[in-house]
């Protein structure tokens, strides 16, 4: 037997019935006056170096109110907070591929693959 009150106990969950009943109300569902959204262009090359981003008709759009990239931002050294943004705003290289992002006109110069070079590749160390 343990000597604290909480742990091994199931805690009394004030807001399940709401949630599981569907009328919870959570950040998401809250819309206030002035919300601004946002969305994320992807290349639609999985691999390419970025040679340029226009993005002079995106803020053509009416509505728009923004236009973010990478180049808008302090490079972080690498890990941490770092490793998140070049995640998620590419710099010289795309790292992710979207079909959606077909639309787009971004001159982009795709890369080859990159393969292992060694004599031992990683299926020689699947052996069953």
């Amino acid at each position: 037997m343990n000597d604290y009150a909480e742990i091994g106990k199931r805690p009394i969950r004030h807001d399940g019935w709401e949630k599981v009943t569907g009328k919870a109300q959570f950040g998401a569902d809250v819309t206030l006056p002035g919300t601004l959204y946002g969305e994320v262009l992807r290349s639609d090359h999985a691999h390419a170096r970025i040679k340029s981003i226009d993005t002079s008709k995106a803020m053509a759009v009416d509505g728009v109110f923004a236009v973010v990239t990478a180049d808008d931002f302090p490079r972080l050294p690498f890990g941490g907070q770092g490793t998140i943004a070049r995640d998620n705003l590419a710099h010289e290289k795309v790292l992710y591929t979207d079909t959606a992002s077909r639309r787009s006109r971004h001159p982009r110069e795709p890369l080859p693959a990159r393969l292992p070079t060694s004599s031992r590749s990683t299926t020689s160390r699947c052996r069953r």
